[in-house]
């Protein structure tokens, strides 16, 4: 197994940024599960705000099997919120390189889960949802760019909605160089304080640039690096 090395950490007051490698071994491919089987989840390393929102990765670090076209891969991170009664989450996508080349065809979909997905992430996995599914995006087009801030919904303390991606080369896709991506997670909560400051999570990593003002002060950012040649 052969990893490539992260691009450099920057980070200022209240941002962090999380470097994760692209795994170059055999496939990992998930067989189908029963749906009450889950998949454990690692914690993510805190950013911003402390102890407000706090989140957990089924794949951390996250390493991907290179995708061939038809071939998709799948993974899941959990939200918790402490110290406020109820905030109101976002996330962005921000593809950059082989994503957003011509004929590429990457796409991107996302689902929220009220609680954990069943069955385990990986290459070709289905996960299944029995509390109800809510599409946040269908099959967005990457190589349009990075996406609008995506509403994910009220998070409830208590509760640990789970948001699946589902990252997929299709059938018919050309060869691409390598790339990268930032997924922020961000939530903003009802009521404010005046004497709140609004710390801002702002970090750039291989060219990207994501930043957003969040009143509980966190975000989550992962950057996917690709082996340096280009796609098969």
């Amino acid at each position: 197994m052969i990893r490539l090395k992260p691009a450099l950490r920057w980070a200022k007051a209240g941002s962090f940024v999380a470097a994760a490698t692209l795994c170059l071994g055999p496939p990992s491919v998930a067989a189908a599960a029963p749906i009450d089987v889950f998949e454990p989840m690692v914690e993510v390393v805190e950013n911003g705000q402390p102890g407000l929102l706090s989140l957990r990765s089924s794949v951390s670090p996250l390493e991907i099997a290179w995708l061939d076209p038809g071939e998709s891969f799948s993974w899941q991170i959990g939200l918790n919120l402490t110290g406020q009664a109820a905030a109101n989450a976002s996330l962005e996508f921000i593809p950059h390189g082989g994503l957003t080349q011509p004929d590429t065809g990457y796409v991107l979909t996302a689902q929220r889960c009220e609680t954990q997905w069943a069955g385990y992430s990986g290459t070709d996995s289905h996960l299944s949802c029995t509390s109800g599914v809510k599409t946040l995006m269908t099959d967005v087009a990457l190589e349009h760019g990075p996406t609008a801030r995506i509403p994910v919904g009220d998070v409830i303390a208590g509760t640990s909605p789970h948001i699946l991606f589902t990252l997929t080369r299709p059938y018919g896709s050309k060869t691409a160089d390598s790339f990268t991506f930032a997924l922020g997670v961000t939530v903003m909560g009802e009521d404010p304080t005046k004497d709140s400051a609004l710390p801002k999570t702002g970090i750039a990593s291989g060219g990207l640039l994501a930043a957003a003002a969040a009143t509980l002060g966190a975000g989550f950012i992962a950057v996917l690096f690709s082996r340096k040649a280009g796609n098969k």
